[in-house]
């Protein structure tokens, strides 16, 4: 009966898919593409971020606006004809620095460079409201100097210390003198110099004495030794 059901359901099969399993089908569209890639500019479709007030429509320019909307005038054809001229100026250039000027005209050049530059400054005018104000008692107050405190004691670097005579003549003792010496710390890095041919780490008794047994002979024995 089981054969049977199964060769039913399987004869029911149809090969279309249902509408649901093309929908799970079709691939997802990456959204990273509406970020990276802008949209085409056309004429029409710009917007502005921020309307324009109606204000700002029923506006007129000053003159000075519209002389700075004006667009630039257009000097590629100038700036050719300025390279054409540009060796003839060279050789102008070098005309006037081959003649010397004289010693009269380089002191002066140089007196004139060591002046210094005087800077015109522009006397504040003061106002008589501030020349004639009368200064408040707060601001009297205020500008009194402070006073030293009366228990301040000034110069404390130059206090004497009293030292003892027995502190003058006194002697070290050698456990002072002992304690006085710096630590020597051995570098745990590396090992002192010695013997080349004594052991780096001291080998104990017991361990020169003890005999390997068979299982240590097995493993101590190289893959590649062939036995005679």
């Amino acid at each position: 009966m089981r054969i049977r059901t199964r060769v039913m359901s399987l004869g029911h099969f149809s090969s279309t898919p249902s509408p649901r399993i093309l929908e799970l089908a079709r691939p997802r569209e990456s959204k990273t593409v509406w970020l990276t890639t802008p949209e085409k500019v056309t004429w029409g479709n710009q917007e502005t971020i921020w309307s324009p007030s109606r204000t700002a429509l029923i506006a007129v320019p000053t003159t000075r606006i519209l002389a700075l909307s004006q667009p630039k005038k257009d000097l590629s054809a100038l700036s050719q004809d300025q390279l054409r001229k540009k060796p003839e100026g060279i050789e102008e250039a070098k005309k006037r620095s081959a003649c010397v000027p004289s010693s009269t005209a380089q002191y002066e050049h140089v007196a004139r460079l060591a002046n210094p530059n005087v800077r015109q400054r522009r006397t504040q005018a003061v106002s008589p409201v501030v020349q004639n104000a009368v200064a408040s008692p707060r601001i009297l107050q205020l500008a009194q100097p402070r006073h030293t405190h009366p228990e301040y004691k000034s110069n404390r670097q130059m206090v004497e210390t009293c030292i003892s005579c027995a502190a003058k003549s006194a002697q070290a003792s050698p456990r002072l003198e002992q304690l006085c010496v710096p630590k020597v710390r051995e570098s745990k890095l590396f090992y002192q110099l010695g013997h080349p041919e004594s052991t780096i780490r001291p080998v104990s008794k017991g361990a020169r004495k003890a005999t390997a047994s068979t299982r240590v002979r097995e493993l101590s024995i190289p893959k590649s030794y062939i036995p005679p």
